[in-house]
């Protein structure tokens, strides 16, 4: 079942061309990395289905409905977005913020329900922060903050979650306990997840389907074994690269050589 699709999507900045001609289809239940090298589109194509930016040509489809034609709140209600800067300034708590997430289900001048305080705090436990529920947001380290704004984005019980950048703040006991979560969310609450990631290894070992971009298009699509290899990587990256099948998972296990 088709959750998401991208047709002749193009974006541009005024004159410069950022997306041009993005073409796939997101099945339900899948976790979807979108890897490649800096500059490629990668924001911007999550912004794009997000809504927070609008295409400039083409379309992007949620449930085979133009994502255009969705108000806010009801798109909010379907599709979580983390970015990659979560630093929030105001001297809220970690559970104001993670209450934030229920705020497309809270009337303009409704509260919080025994409900919404039960999502936020499954949320956090998820996390593992729920223990910095009464602390302020501006006195946790990055690494909380990021795994704090992830919890806010599942108290919106959405269909479709997208991470920019998730784990580039986090120890790796971390790392692998959001990637571990968000595999699960898609395997057993058929959750679809698109998450950018630059450690490619983390990209091979978790993902269903792995998108690269480069220069604003798709230049490779599909299982970890089909784009990671060492011809596709050191084009899109240019670097030489050695890769070994991971002696544990079988998935590509990637290196850069020094030359």
């Amino acid at each position: 079942m088709v959750v998401i699709e991208a047709n002749d999507l193009k974006f541009n900045y005024g004159k410069n061309i950022i997306l041009d001609g993005i073409n796939f289809s997101i099945e339900k239940g899948k976790l979807v990395s979108i890897i490649g090298p800096n500059g490629s589109g990668k924001t911007t194509l999550l912004r794009n289905i997000s809504g927070a930016l609008r295409p400039s040509a083409g379309s992007i489809k949620l449930w085979n409905k133009d994502i255009t034609s969705y108000k806010k709140r009801e798109l909010a209600k379907h599709i979580a977005y983390v970015p990659q800067s979560t630093m929030v300034d105001f001297g809220f708590t970690v559970m104001d913020v993670v209450l934030m997430g229920r705020s497309p289900y809270i009337g303009r001048f409704g509260s919080e329900t025994h409900r919404d305080m039960e999502v936020a705090k499954d949320a956090m436990e998820m996390l593992g922060v729920l223990k910095l529920k009464d602390k302020k947001i501006t006195q946790i380290s990055g690494g909380e903050r990021q795994r704090v704004a992830i919890a806010c984005a599942l108290a919106q019980t959405p269909e479709v979650i997208m991470l920019d950048e998730p784990v580039s703040n986090l120890d790796i006991q971390y790392q692998v306990q959001v990637l571990n979560l968000l595999k699960n969310l898609c395997s057993e609450k058929g959750m679809t997840v698109l998450v950018v990631l630059h450690d490619l290894n983390l990209a091979s070992e978790y993902s269903d389907t792995v998108i690269l971009l480069n220069s604003g298009r798709i230049e490779h699509m599909g299982s970890p074994y089909d784009v990671m290899t060492v011809p596709v990587i050191e084009k899109a990256y240019n670097t030489k690269i050695y890769m070994m099948a991971n002696p544990i998972s079988g998935k590509p296990y990637l290196m850069p050589v020094r030359i």
